[in-house]
């Protein structure tokens, strides 16, 4: 999908064989919803993030990662997600873009296996500025 990427990891023990072949079954729940201005319209195109939520890992990355783009509809759909609690940040600057929305995050997500969130609604706040004296 444009303007989406995602990263699912998997941990694997290796066993001494050469050749191996591992099987894995990918995680079936979901997080969805829309996206709204200060007015309650829609907020289109506007960036859609979504990591674990709780303390970090210092071996990884992230164990599962999502960024998209809102649609036309602000909707979004985070799809592929395992079991856990979630943080979900929407608006903001893409890097090397001038946003006009703020950013806002709603975190203590839980999802239950191949369960789903539907209608989460995020109101981004208007962009802000700083004024350093």
């Amino acid at each position: 999908t444009p303007g989406r990427q995602q990263t699912i990891e998997f941990e694997v023990r290796a066993g001494a064989s050469p050749s191996e072949r591992h099987d894995f079954e990918l995680p079936l729940g979901r997080i969805s919803g829309i996206l709204l201005d200060g007015s309650g319209d829609p907020a289109a195109g506007e960036r859609v993030t979504l990591v674990p939520d709780g303390p970090a890992r210092s071996d990884r990355l992230w164990s599962q990662y999502s960024e998209l783009v809102s649609g036309e509809d602000g909707r979004f759909e985070i799809t592929g997600l395992r079991e856990g609690v979630y943080r979900v940040s929407a608006g903001g600057q893409f890097l090397g873009s001038g946003g006009g929305r703020g950013r806002v995050t709603r975190s203590g997500l839980r999802l239950e296996q191949g369960a789903a969130i539907d209608s989460l609604e995020l109101v981004l706040p208007e962009a802000g500025s700083l004024l350093v004296l």
